[in-house]
């Protein structure tokens, strides 16, 4: 699946004639990096203007009218690429009195996550908090865990709050004494505090731990487990909508 982004960020990064990585590949043939930056759009919108390639490393091929490439670049924190190809090459007014040797690359139809994820995942800000109330599912069982401790032996609950979030799942960070590891499955609550409190329900498998450097702290993954109701398909779309807010959000800081 190709998750796609919202399309100012690369409008965002010609605006700001930001760096950008050029990779071409070929099947059976070393793979070719060049390193350029954006100037602009030519005349008619449909192409994209960058400055000259520069090879890296001693051997390169020249780039040539219909080669296939990918672009790398960086906007607003995140790493973004899109597929295109070369049209030729060309000249750039950089003012009244100076033109530059230029490039053309034919404008991409879709710009995707340079992380080579599944999913576009938007940081969480402290002023607009998501939180996780979530159950811990025994082992091969879809019964939850008990607190034989607590009155009437009740499920153990945890609220964390939500560091990252994706259209596949999310991340969490949480104390050592938090007794998750990957494989657990959970079942979850996602509280949106700066949304009346909506609470959106979804079930998802623990997958991955990192080690959070100060404190005893980790961040946990867990990946969204599809299911076939309503109730799926809405939290779905609500995550979604949430993370398409938080780019145009951050296109514009």
């Amino acid at each position: 699946m190709i998750y796609d982004i919202d399309y100012g960020f690369l409008e965002k990064a010609v605006e700001g004639n930001d760096a950008l990585t050029m990779v071409w590949e070929e099947a059976g043939k070393s793979p070719q990096r060049y390193r350029s930056r954006f100037l602009g759009w030519d005349g008619s919108l449909s192409f994209l203007v960058i400055d000259q390639p520069t090879p890296e490393g001693e051997s390169f091929k020249p780039l040539l009218p219909e080669d296939k490439v990918t672009v790398f670049f960086q906007v607003s924190g995140f790493r973004v690429l899109f597929h295109t190809r070369v049209s030729g090459k060309s000249e750039f007014a950089l003012n009244d009195r100076m033109t530059v040797s230029a490039m053309r690359l034919v404008k991409p139809a879709l710009i995707e996550d340079g992380e080579r994820r599944n999913h576009f995942r938007v940081p969480v800000p402290r002023e607009r908090p998501v939180t996780l109330r979530f159950f811990i599912y025994k082992e091969g069982s879809k019964e939850l865990l008990v607190d034989r401790d607590l009155p009437g032996i009740r499920p153990i609950s945890y609220e964390l709050s939500v560091t990252d979030i994706s259209g596949g799942g999310l991340s969490v960070k949480a104390e050592r004494n938090v007794p998750l590891k990957p494989g657990d499955k959970v079942q979850m609550t996602i509280v949106m505090r700066y949304d009346n409190n909506q609470m959106l329900k979804i079930d998802g498998i623990v997958r991955n731990r990192r080690r959070v450097s100060e404190g005893d702290m980790d961040v946990w993954g867990i990946e969204f487990l599809a299911e076939r109701n309503v109730e799926f398909r809405y939290t779905l779309t609500r995550v979604n909508r949430y993370v398409m807010d938080r780019q145009r959000e951050m296109l514009k800081s």
